[in-house]
């Protein structure tokens, strides 16, 4: 009986090292995916002619692309926003930028 049990503590034991090892192949998926976001944002907005890569820095995590940083006027603001939102893989943008001349 107690060997049913040890028998039955390592398969259930086994089958969780199994989910970890799971987990963080897919947790390293989901992060190669959100950086290959990223440089895919960027590259978009460097190739804009009205926009200065610069001025924003683009986060992506697990599809979510935020946009941070300061830009001339609204035009520019919603051409990042765009820019980012019609890129393959994102789920949602959230916009930080501000528009205007820095206080």
């Amino acid at each position: 009986m107690l060997a049913l049990v040890t028998a039955a503590s390592a398969g259930t034991l086994g089958a969780l090292n199994g989910c970890a090892a799971f987990s963080t192949v897919e947790e390293a998926r989901m992060q190669a995916t959100d950086s290959t976001i990223t440089s895919a944002v960027k590259a978009k907005l460097a190739s804009d002619g009205d926009l200065q890569p610069a001025e924003i820095v683009v986060t992506a995590k697990e599809g979510v692309v935020t946009l941070k940083g300061r830009v001339k006027t609204d035009l520019a603001r919603e051409r990042a926003e765009r820019d980012a939102r019609e890129t393959d893989g994102v789920r949602r943008v959230i916009d930080l930028v501000k528009v205007g001349d820095q206080p």
